[in-house]
């Protein structure tokens, strides 16, 4: 399921609200492809973070799902990879928080369940 980890980046954010081009998730979605040709990146339109820009996805079909924001290119990219790693070492998505690197920690905004996904009293 590891191949399935997929990381959105939305390319339309920008950062406190300046439409400067460009983009300032445009600028983050780059650096990253160009610094990791391999890791599966994809731009998006739009996370609806607006207000939380510049913000990503942590996605896989069968594991929780992650909303990140608040994020600014060539300061956080390293803690993105980190914690796109630490999603990509998990069965069902859940990073311990004790792996999480810092904007992963503080800047959290959403994590959503996998389809499959049914509740578990003692969860």
């Amino acid at each position: 399921m590891e191949n399935d980890d997929i990381l959105f980046v939305c390319i339309t954010c920008r950062k406190n609200g300046k439409a400067t081009e460009p983009r300032q998730g445009r600028i983050l979605f780059n650096n990253l492809r160009a610094k990791y040709p391999k890791l599966n990146v994809k731009p998006v339109k739009c996370l609806a973070g607006c207000k939380n820009g510049v913000t990503l996805s942590l996605w896989n079909r069968g594991k929780w799902s992650y909303v990140i924001g608040n994020l600014t290119p060539d300061q956080d990219e390293a803690d993105i990879i980190d914690g796109f790693n630490e999603y990509r070492k998990t069965l069902d998505g859940k990073i311990p928080f004790s792996k999480r690197p810092r904007a992963f920690k503080s800047q959290s905004l959403a994590r959503i369940p996998p389809l499959n996904y049914e509740m578990i009293e003692d969860e």
